[in-house]
């Protein structure tokens, strides 16, 4: 089934051209030879790679193995706390949150005043001291 579907794809590609049927059909057989030694070739290939690759994994067993018996576990890691700073559990609120939005309203408003005040100062030397909004 699968020779005769590999002929009937390889004779769609044949050009027209030939009249002989004889030729297409010896040309036909010669590709369909190629295509199946390369598939064999392939195939070989694969089961190399395969060989291969459960070559690999027995060493990765037998490396992990000896590890593992051989060396002692890593120590734990230190304790981390939830903090951006890793400060000590009893200061882990330091800072806090209306302090925070106390300064940040702060500099808001500061920044507001600075630039309301230079509007003005730019507006009134354009105009000769005069406040026009």
């Amino acid at each position: 089934m699968i020779r005769l579907l590999c002929v009937l794809t390889l004779a769609l590609a044949v050009p027209v051209a030939h009249a002989d049927p004889s030729s297409v059909i010896e040309q036909l057989q010669a590709r369909l030879g190629e295509r199946t030694a390369e598939v064999e070739k392939l195939k070989q290939e694969g089961d190399r790679l395969k060989q291969d690759v459960s070559r690999l994994q027995g060493e990765l067993a037998a490396a992990r193995a000896v590890r593992s018996a051989t060396s002692d576990a890593p120590p734990p890691p230190a304790p981390t706390h939830d903090t951006v700073f890793l400060r000590e559990p009893e200061r882990q609120r330091a800072v806090a949150w209306p302090l925070l939005i106390g300064s940040c309203a702060l500099m808001l408003l500061t920044g507001f005043v600075a630039g309301w005040r230079t509007l003005d100062r730019r507006i009134r030397r354009k105009y000769g001291g005069l406040k026009i909004y």
